[in-house]
């Protein structure tokens, strides 16, 4: 008998004899969503996810931010539900409805652009060729995420650099005033004398989508005449963009304060626990089809895994470089670099960079000085632990543009153009994630006596029935990751207890002297 070979051609990895995974290219699946549930969530298409899947929940956008039209604009004033994120598991999928396995855990603002994120899940793998992420396109992607049950080896690098918020464009710009608008810090879009805001954490309004205030952490735009767009903000402040100096026309030696704001500094903490998208540079103005956009921030990548072999390749999420060079007017800002976060014991040979773009540059030989781009701020690597050796971490913010041409005025200088803040390594991550199902009212409990806890969910306080043997004693209020906080006793058999300064998320109450358990949820 002859024996026949059989070959299978996967997409994106296949499997080898000895169980390992090869991958590249774009591996993540997207959905918005559309509605939450206590333990079920809506979304714009099940494409691309099944049961058993692990997903991850994100709000990409949200905050409040100062909306006068003074220096201020631009500063966050409430991050609201921006940068939150957990992990969970599908239970099951039913029309354009997800059941996970347990709860969600933390708040969500569906007016924030919430998405849920297809992580898959590998044992050992090997990144065979690029690997990278959709692109953030105002409602998905951006992100990069996915597990390893042993050890990830880099043969190629993974990059999500550029697949975060977006740079300002360009507009169809004029010159106003030989004074130009210095003065407003915010413009309808498309307006004459300025051009557009990088993007950031806060949701797009046309009323104020151009001017030189900050948008957030996207980069201020440009004004008249011909300013420099500002680098996006990360964890560093973005660079502000370069000033325009008239040096014999308009009026001669005119100096005008016509740079764009950098993109503001967010903040980070393991109490908080939220992730961002790297700022987008602000657009120069221009007014003779010589400028330059602002450019894209560096995308969120996620990784699992027990030890990353990285063989001298990079893990990158960096902003993007303004590399045009122009002959006249404004240029760009550079993007912000992301957010990168590791779940690992062990690193080896691995290279990690999430540095700041740089500002835009040109090589005009006039006698007129137009604003350069700021750089882009450096991101954020967080990991659980401390990194004792085998990464190399990058974090730099971007270089803002010069004059590069020996024929300017101002040769060699940026005109007020900055360069981007670093970024920082954080450590002690924690990934958030519920591990208990919602229950209804008088859940079940566990232990010799019966704890009967309502109502559940509940935002404010719980009334527990306590049977009579468990009055006068202690209790503990344990999370999902296994933390008491709080603890109180049992003083009557119907108690009532405080929980609004819980966040949300599902508990356990612990009395630990008749080893009895009750669970409920705090939404």
């Amino acid at each position: 008998m002859k024996k026949v070979l059989i070959f299978l051609l996967l997409p994106l990895f296949c499997f080898d004899s000895f169980g390992q995974t090869n991958i590249s290219g774009i591996i993540n699946s997207y959905a918005a969503v559309t509605g939450l549930g206590c333990q079920s969530v809506s979304v714009s298409t099940t494409n691309g996810f099944a049961s058993g899947d692990r997903v991850m929940l994100i709000q990409m956008k949200g905050a409040v931010i100062d909306s006068t039209n003074t220096p201020a604009f631009g500063t966050i004033l409430n991050y609201n539900g921006a940068g939150t994120y957990e992990m969970a598991t599908v239970q099951s999928i039913s029309g354009n409805s997800i059941d996970l396995v347990d709860s969600v855990l933390r708040k969500y603002d569906l007016a924030g652009y919430v998405q849920v994120v297809k992580v898959p899940v590998y044992g050992n793998t090997v990144v065979a060729g690029a690997l990278t992420c959709q692109a953030w396109n105002g409602s998905t992607g951006g992100v990069l995420a996915f597990e390893v049950n042993n050890t990830l080896t880099l043969n190629a690098d993974i990059d999500a650099s550029g697949m975060g918020f977006k740079g300002g464009t360009l507009s169809n710009g004029q010159l106003v005033s030989c004074l130009g608008d210095t003065s407003n810090y915010f413009k309808t879009a498309n307006s004459a004398s300025t051009a557009h805001k990088g993007e950031g954490i806060v949701n797009y309004k046309t009323s104020r989508a151009d001017g030189k205030g900050s948008n957030a952490n996207g980069g201020g735009a440009g004004h008249d005449c011909n300013g420099g767009g500002a680098g996006g903000g990360n964890y560093g402040l973005g660079g502000h963009g370069g000033d325009s100096k008239c040096n014999v026309s308009c009026p001669p030696y005119f100096y005008q304060n016509s740079g764009g704001h950098g993109g503001k500094s967010l903040f980070y903490s393991n109490s908080i626990n939220k992730i961002y998208l790297g700022g987008g540079g602000g657009a120069g103005h221009q007014n003779n089809s010589g400028g330059s956009p602002g450019t894209n921030g560096g995308g969120i990548i996620f990784i699992k895994a027990d030890s990353i072999a990285g063989n001298n390749h990079y893990i990158r999420s960096d902003g993007i470089n303004n590399t045009l060079i122009a002959n006249i007017d404004g240029q760009g800002g550079g993007g912000a670099g992301g957010t990168i976060l590791f779940s690992n014991r062990a690193y080896n040979s691995l290279h990690v960079s999430v540095v700041g773009g740089y500002g835009g540059v040109d090589n005009f030989t006039g006698t007129d000085c137009h604003g350069k781009g700021g750089g882009g701020a450096g991101g954020v690597i967080w990991t659980t632990t401390p990194i004792v050796s085998g990464m190399t971490k990058y974090l730099s913010g971007g270089s803002p543009g010069i004059f590069t041409s020996s024929g300017s005025l101002c040769y060699n200088t940026g005109n007020g153009a900055l360069a981007g803040q670093p970024g920082m390594a954080i450590i002690d991550l924690i990934v958030p994630e519920s591990t208990a199902p919602c229950f209804a009212t008088g859940i079940e409990t566990f232990g010799s006596f019966q704890l009967v806890i309502y109502p559940n969910p509940a935002s404010d306080h719980i009334e527990i029935k306590v049977p009579t043997q468990l009055i006068g004693t202690d209790f503990t209020v344990v999370d999902n990751l296994g933390r008491n906080v709080a603890s109180g006793k049992f003083a009557t058999e119907l108690f009532k207890f405080n929980i609004h300064h819980l966040a949300p998320g599902a508990y356990l109450i612990k009395e630990s002297k008749n080893n009895c358990f009750g669970k409920f949820i705090k939404n």
